[in-house]
This record gives structure tokens, C-alpha cells and sequence, in this order.
């Protein structure tokens, strides 16, 4: 698993679905910063499960900034002749960084 720890921006409003057994599942947007001048991505799509997407869902609203905890995977995505690797982060927990007031 990759464990990883952003701060990041919301750039997007949310999506919500319920799964399995009434489970909410909250899907958006978020942006990291750039840290190298290669090309690199630039904004992934975050899901929340559970108690998490609901709180994020209530106290959250785009162009916050938070803190996310949680495990980074890419789904493979073909395209014509290539094959494309889409980042997806589960987050795990979330803290308040700077909102938009």
C-alpha cells in the first residue's frame, strides 16, 4: 500500500453515491502543488467513505485547503494504443488547513 500525506487544494464540488449496505461514498476533485517542472499531475480524485464523507460533505467547500491522510492507488485506463495510469486517493482522515471563509 502507499500511505501518503498531501496538503491540497478543492477545486471541484462533491459527487455522492451510496453503496452496499447505505455506505456513503464522496468523490471530488482536489489540486497538489507542483513540485517539479516535469509534467506531473496536477489534480486527483479524492473518495471519502463513510462518517468521513459526510463531515467533509457538511464543513467543506471549494477552495479550502486541508490536510488529507490516506492510500494512493492508479487504476489503468487504455486509450487507443497507450495505456494511462489515473491517481485515486482514499482518504483515511482529514484535518482543517485554511478555509475559505
Amino acid at each position: 500500500m502507499n500511505s501518503c500525506s498531501f496538503i491540497v487544494k478543492i477545486v471541484s464540488n462533491t459527487t455522492q453515491d451510496l453503496l452496499g449496505d447505505n455506505i456513503p461514498v464522496v468523490k471530488t476533485f482536489v489540486q497538489i502543488a507542483k513540485i517539479r517542472k516535469k509534467k506531473s499531475f496536477n489534480q486527483i480524485q479524492i473518495s471519502l467513505w463513510g462518517k468521513v464523507g459526510t463531515d467533509f460533505s457538511k464543513f467543506y467547500k471549494v477552495g479550502d485547503y486541508i490536510l488529507i491522510k490516506g492510500i494512493l492507488s492508479f487504476n489503468k485506463i487504455k486509450s487507443g494504443n497507450r495505456l494511462r495510469k489515473k491517481p485515486n486517493l482514499t482518504v483515511l482522515k482529514l484535518y482543517p488547513f485554511i478555509l475559505d471563509v
